[in-house]
């Protein structure tokens, strides 16, 4: 988390990507958020970067000792350090062991993670799914795919088997067969899933709700799901209808799809917001913009990263290299580069932490 890339614009779309595809996490209830930290130690090839965290008001909580890590989720934070992957708690002491080479984020109790294993004589790297403890929840071992998103969500998760997606329950049983040439996660019912070119929708049985016709297609969201007709994106109500026309040019890394009422669209390059009617509520004006979290959006105007509140107004100007989105009431940005310097920024854009 928090990679130092050099890219001005790759900066802000891969880390908006890369989060787009953690689950949704819900911190209510949890004792103390904590925020991953970083700061900067002299090392014999000069500085190096090592990450912790720390609580709401900026105080180091747990030192800086991964290489890298991510923000907790369901109790545990998945942490890494010289490519091994593992888990703490909230004390920082490390409940399962740093040994795996690629790892997600606990979602129902249970965490994907990759493993090695050898077929016919040749090694190769599959994933399964673990408990808190470390223990395999199931016997069976799955494609190595690098998704995040195929995790747990109401007892069920897609996954790949000899490069066939289908669905499972907790125990690693397919309880719909890996048939489809791609598969997302279900949401709200229904699962988009692809099959002779073409996507289309299907419930809990198996059975195509919304048959396929489909260049790409996403999750529903709040009733949406993002669709790609003739090139441009659009979406769909549960009964396939299209509610508002495929007009916008997004690509699939810019997951489409509602969120908080609102969802992004590019027209010419250009970023702005449609709320549920399809009625432009924020003109397209901006390089680039993620989606309403927190009521707050990133936006990027002539290469800087600042905030967009849901009325359009520019809250948090752009000042930054990059940004994350709003957590507790919170983002992570990159206030500057060569020296390279994070920061901590609260919903007015007041700095609450910053790096060394």
């Amino acid at each position: 988390m928090f990679r130092n890339n050099k890219s001005k614009y790759l900066n802000v779309c891969v880390i908006l990507f890369l989060f787009s595809f953690l689950p949704e996490v819900s911190l209510a209830g949890e004792s103390e958020v904590l925020y991953p930290m970083r700061k900067k130690f002299k090392s014999e090839l000069g500085y190096t970067w090592k990450q912790g965290f720390m609580n709401r008001q900026g105080q180091v909580v747990i030192e800086p000792i991964f290489s890298k890590v991510n923000y907790f989720n369901e109790g545990l934070a998945l942490v890494a350090e010289e490519g091994d992957w593992g888990y703490i708690d909230k004390k920082g002491k490390v409940i399962i062991k740093l040994q795996y080479g690629w790892a997600t984020d606990f979602s129902e109790e249970l965490a994907q993670v990759s493993i090695a294993t050898e077929e016919n004589g040749e090694k190769t790297t599959k994933t399964t799914f673990i408990d808190k403890k470390s223990n395999e929840a199931m016997d069976e071992k799955f494609d190595f795919n690098s998704r995040s998103e195929s995790l747990f969500k109401n007892g069920i998760a897609c996954i790949a088997q000899n490069r066939k997606w289908g669905f499972i329950n907790k125990t690693g049983e397919f309880i719909i067969d890996p048939i489809y040439e791609v598969a997302r996660n279900f949401n709200e019912g229904l699962a988009p899933v692809k099959t002779n070119g073409k996507w289309g929708f299907i419930n809990t049985e198996g059975k195509f709700v919304i048959e396929p016709s489909f260049e790409s297609a996403f999750p529903f969201r709040e009733g949406f799901a993002a669709v790609q007709i003739d090139g441009k994106w659009g979406f769909i109500d549960k009964k396939g209808k299209v509610i508002i026309k495929p007009l916008y040019d997004l690509m699939e890394y810019d997951k489409p799809e509602f969120s908080e009422g609102m969802a992004r669209i590019c027209i010419n390059n250009k970023w702005g917001f449609i709320d549920e009617k399809g009625k432009t509520v924020i003109e397209p004006t901006y390089d680039y913009t993620g989606n309403f979290k927190g009521d707050m959006a990133v936006l990027k105007v002539g290469g800087k990263v600042g905030y967009l509140s849901k009325s359009g107004q520019v809250i948090v100007k752009p000042e930054f290299i990059s940004g994350e989105d709003f957590r507790q009431g919170l983002a992570f940005v990159m206030v500057s580069q060569n020296p390279d310097k994070y920061a901590y920024i609260d919903k007015e854009g007041k700095i609450v932490w910053e790096s060394d």
